[in-house]
This record gives structure tokens, C-alpha cells and sequence, in this order.
């Protein structure tokens, strides 16, 4: 589409896939007044993996809270969301890409046959420089695997897949002090309003404060059997923020999942195969979960800890 429209003359020799994009979730197609969202989209200095890093547009509210329309829409607001719903099916949704010749997933992957790191080594000669992954144990370093990050986005792309969904969750130590304050007052006052019921109690003087304080006893109680009993405990407890792994690494990039993969033990073994009259060998990555990874992936106090 992009060779199409500059070819036409319609849009500049400078009109890129990323500004295609960029331009066709604006919400301005809808004939709203816009402005730049600095928080909601990607930096441009933080690419992602297979797409250009895009900065989003906004609507700007007017005072009834509505979005402010400029023009006639080009888009229905039906055609809008399914046109986004397109673009981000069709997208890479993968962690940003680390520029530099460093090795990625130091720890996570490794030698199939000897079981060591795999490290980048670059190699120079009169034909240019070229990058091979490379064990340590094996002899010269095994067959060496070419393009390292082709293997850096296959990893990524096989745990995005089999770990991207999982929610990020924090273990935080709950005290049940406040639950237990709560369930003592709530004891007390139906206790109070019991007596009181009672025959010669305050609340038996009248058939209205009756009533009322036979209302008012029924919503103690239900106040009081809505409680978990497990909440007034002191206890440890997974909490949620909302956010899953596949959005935790999209914004720390692979470093964060690197962090991660290695944290919980999961590991990575590269099989290198000679081919036949074919220089670079064929290269298998198989990644090993531990059956619990759930829980492991379960951030620790003790995390931060080892972190820092």
C-alpha cells in the first residue's frame, strides 16, 4: 500500500510503513480535534521487534467530556475499530530489539551437548563481519549458529507463546489485622441489637424502631458472613496488577524477559545439525519448562532482593 501511494503521487517519497499506521489509528479519521498521546504509545527511540516504535493520537475532550469533532468522519466508528482490530492482528507483538553485537538470553540459552552458555562471537575478515553463537565446551565452540537474532526471536517468539498470557503477579504479605477490627465491631453491634430485641429492650418499645432495628440487625449479619474468614489472617498473597507477561516484556524488552526466563529456571538447548554442502548448520531451539513455571513466575520480595 505504501509503494502504491507514493508511486500515485498521493503521499511523499518519505511516507513509511510506520507513518501508515501511525496515521491510519489516528482518531482524527473519525473528524475528532486530536493531540499526541505521550503515555499510550511506544517511543520511536524504543522500536519493537518487526514494527517501528509509533506514537499515538488522542481526542481532545470538550467540556461535556465528548470528544471534540472538527470535520465530517472518513471512517464510521464501526469501520475505525475493525480497521485497528486488522492492524493489530497482523502486527509483531514482540519485545524490543537490543541494538548492539551483546549477547541476548545469557543463562537462558544453551548447548544441547555440553549444556554451556551460548555466547555471540564476531568474526572479521576480507569479506565482512559476521556473528555466530557459539558453546564453550564443545570443540572450536561447536558448529557455530549464524544470525543470532533470528535465535533471539525464535526464543521469543516460543514464550510468548507458551508463557505471554500469564498474569504478572507480585506475592505480597497481607496483615488481617483491619479484617479482624471489622469483624469484632460487626460482632459487638449485632450482639448489641440482639439484646436490644428482646423483650423490655429499647428497640420493643415501638413496632416501628422494631422494624428498624430488625433491618438494620439483618445488615450486620450479611455485612458480616460476606467475609472471608481467610482475609483475617496474616498471610501471603499473589496480587494481581492487571498486566500480563507478554505486556511486562513489550515494555522492558528482552532484557525484562531474559530477567525472567532465567529467574524461574526455565532454559533454552540450541541443536546445531550439519547439512550436507551447506555451511551453516541447521539450528533447533527447544525450550524447557519447569512443570510448576506458573508459580515460579510469581514475583518474590526476595526477587527484588537478588535484583538489586
Amino acid at each position: 500500500m505504501v509503494r502504491c501511494l507514493k508511486r500515485s503521487g498521493l503521499m511523499s517519497q518519505g511516507l513509511t510503513v510506520a507513518t501508515l499506521h501511525r496515521r491510519l489509528r489516528n482518531p482524527a479519521l473519525l473528524g475528532y480535534r486530536v493531540e499526541e498521546d505521550k503515555q499510550g504509545g511506544q517511543r520511536r527511540s524504543k522500536p519493537i521487534l518487526g514494527q517501528g516504535g509509533q506514537r499515538r493520537s488522542k481526542p481532545i475532550l470538550g467540556k461535556d467530556g465528548r470528544p471534540i469533532k472538527v470535520a465530517p468522519p472518513i471512517f464510521t466508528d464501526e469501520e475505525f475499530e475493525t480497521l485497528g482490530a486488522a492492524l493489530d492482528k497482523r502486527k509483531k507483538n514482540q519485545p524490543p530489539r537490543r541494538v548492539g553485537g551483546t549477547t541476548q538470553f545469557l543463562g537462558v540459552l544453551l548447548c544441547a551437548d555440553c549444556k554451556t552458555n551460548m555466547t555471540v562471537h564476531i568474526t572479521n575478515n576480507e569479506f565482512g563481519t559476521y556473528h555466530y553463537l557459539r558453546c564453550r565446551n564443545c570443540k572450536s565452540g561447536g558448529l557455530g549458529a549464524p544470525n543470532p537474532q533470528q535465535v533471539y526471536e525464535r526464543l521469543v517468539e516460543d514464550a510468548l507463546k507458551v508463557l505471554g498470557d500469564f498474569p504478572v503477579q507480585v506475592r505480597q504479605y497481607a496483615e488481617g489485622a483491619e479484617v479482624r477490627r471489622e469483624i469484632k465491631r460487626l460482632q459487638e453491634s449485632i450482639a448489641l441489637y440482639m439484646k436490644e430485641l428482646e423483650p423490655g429492650g429499647r428497640y420493643t418499645k415501638t413496632r416501628f424502631t422494631k422494624e428498624q432495628a430488625e433491618t438494620t440487625l439483618d445488615k450486620l449479619i450479611g455485612e458480616l458472613e460476606a467475609i472471608d474468614p481467610e482475609t483475617a489472617k496474616d498471610r501471603w498473597v499473589n496480587v494481581h496488577g492487571g498486566k500480563t507477561f507478554r505486556e511486562h516484556w513489550q515494555e522492558g524488552g528482552m532484557e525484562a524477559m531474559t530477567a525472567d526466563l532465567y529467574r524461574v529456571g526455565i532454559r533454552c538447548e540450541v541443536t546445531r545439525t550439519k547439512v550436507p554442502k551447506v555451511r551453516a548448520p541447521k539450528v533447533h531451539l527447544r525450550l524447557l519448562i519447569p512443570k510448576d513455571v506458573r508459580e515460579r513466575l510469581v514475583i518474590r520480595e526476595d526477587d527484588f532482593a537478588e535484583a538489586l
